[in-house]
């Protein structure tokens, strides 16, 4: 049908100005979307984005610092959650890159290999969404060109790379977009960094390696010494785990080994030998596709004068550095990497310091925001909460699909006096793909899965206490489904 009204509309244009053949065509437009939103014909994730609204980052924990050469603007898509953090530099900056790890997804970063010491730069973005969040750091370039800032004659560059959020962080497909983008944009403002789950990090993790699955961010730390200044900045979505400068562990509390004070060298013991390491590995499936899930975002930004190996140098000893701070590093399924920048604004000697003791000191900023990273909001629960007792009809009122996206469906039942959870996309935690696993009941609207995660269900009901949806791990990182 919407092919012929196309031929048509083109035979049409001949008896008509260009001006009324484009309005036609709007028109037909429009209407071809209404027939197919009201025949149900739009993909689901297609939907889902078009329905995301754009949240600016105010976080209640920031770093705030006197630096007008570095603006930052951080946003959100609550309804994932995801988001992503844009570094502006009205001045444009010079500018490298160090890459680590299996898995990276970035743009533009072999123009900033090419060793030219030119100020080209005017975005370094960090963005979730894994391979769709690219069109985020793409998008930042060309949101600079629309708001008029930049245009085709003086063309806006941005750089940047991504970070894995989406299945094992969450339960749905929304991504960073263009429209996200100019949302940091506008949103941005010198010196000030919102730190823990906002912007790039909003929907991070850390400590999987060690079957710890907490939650993560994004961090950074200033520092002034005459007038050199030096930032450095990190999203923290690694396989290793957060260590802090006694090599204690961090968070790591769904691990029943993990007690506060326990040691890196103590998580260690946890980890089980390898079986069979000696037989190649086998092949994937046919037809399936490998994502590497964690990856560090970091930069360094200074405005003293460097040259491209300077800056090359710096970006290779801090990446190196990292490892301190996050145990293991740059693993084969981490896609890690670095931006180092520089305003140029003042000589090459600020701060009177070596470039072997400005990179040492970086180095070592750099440790202070990945521990500045970890969200300082409340955990989920992983001790087993008191239970209740829920009758069979109470359960019953529950049954039914609930669709967090359009390959998330969770369905619910009650067996037997048990409600019964089964997912039927990727998995998430302890909702494991095509299993049904049991329920216990904090109340007759709150219940969690009995196992390593304790991943928590909450039940949304109308005013006419009708079922309308459902939250896992409600809180700061709530996940939210229709039931159907």
């Amino acid at each position: 049908m919407f092919r012929s009204v196309k031929v048509d509309l083109q035979n049409s244009r001949r008896m008509v100005s260009p001006f009324t053949a484009a309005i036609i065509g709007d028109i037909v437009s429009l209407l071809a979307l209404s027939l197919i939103f009201a025949n149900g014909l739009v993909l689901p994730a297609v939907a889902q984005q078009l329905g995301v609204t754009p949240t600016p980052s105010h976080a209640s924990r920031t770093l705030r610092f006197d630096w007008p050469a570095l603006e930052i603007g951080s946003a959100t898509y609550e309804e994932g959650p995801t988001g992503l953090t844009v570094f502006h530099f009205p001045g444009r900056v010079t500018a490298t890159v160090d890459v680590r790890g299996a898995g990276p997804g970035t743009v533009n970063t072999d123009l900033i290999r090419m060793d030219q010491p030119r100020k080209e730069v005017d975005t370094i973005v960090f963005s979730g969404g894994s391979l769709l969040g690219l069109e985020a750091i793409a998008g930042s370039a060309t949101a600079l060109k629309d708001s008029g800032e930049r245009s085709g004659d003086d063309m806006p560059i941005s750089t940047g790379a991504i970070m894995y959020d989406l299945h094992s962080h969450r339960l749905n497909d929304i991504y960073p977009d263009k429209a996200l983008a100019a949302a940091a944009l506008k949103a941005r403002q010198p010196g000030v960094f919102p730190l823990g789950a906002e912007g790039a990090g909003r929907m991070l993790m850390q400590g999987l390696f060690y079957d710890c699955g907490t939650h993560s961010g994004q961090g950074a730390a200033f520092r002034q010494i005459g007038d050199l200044k030096i930032a450095v900045f990190v999203a923290v979505n690694a396989l290793g785990t957060i260590v802090d400068r006694q090599g204690k562990v961090v968070k790591c509390p769904s691990n029943p080994e993990w007690k506060p004070g326990t040691s890196i060298a103590d998580l260690m013991k946890t980890v089980p030998p390898d079986v069979g390491t000696s037989a190649p590995t086998p092949p994937p499936p046919e037809g399936s596709k490998k994502v590497d899930e964690n990856t560090t975002i970091s930069l360094v930004v200074v405005n003293r004068e460097m040259t491209p190996w300077e800056l090359q140098r710096m970006a290779i000893e801090v990446h190196t550095s990292m490892a301190r701070a996050i145990q293991p590093f740059s693993t084969v399924d981490d896609g890690d990497t670095i931006f180092v920048a520089t305003t140029e604004e003042v000589g090459p000697t600020a701060g009177s310091l070596s470039r072997g003791s400005l990179n040492l000191i970086a180095s070592d900023m750099m440790w202070d925001a990945i521990l500045s990273s970890v969200p300082d909001e409340p955990q989920p629960v992983f001790s087993a909460p008191p239970t209740v007792t829920v009758s069979p009809k109470s359960l019953a009122k529950l049954n039914g699909r609930y669709k967090f996206s359009h390959d998330q469906l969770v369905d619910i039942r009650e067996e037997n006096g048990v409600l019964m959870v089964h997912n039927t996309g990727p998995g998430f935690f302890d909702l494991l793909k095509d299993y049904w696993v049991p329920l216990t009941p904090v109340s007759d609207k709150e219940f969690y899965i009995n196992s390593q995660f304790h991943t928590r269900i909450s039940f949304v009901f109308s005013s006419a206490e009708k079922v309308t949806g459902a939250i896992v791990n409600p809180g700061r990182w709530g996940l939210k489904g229709q039931k159907q």
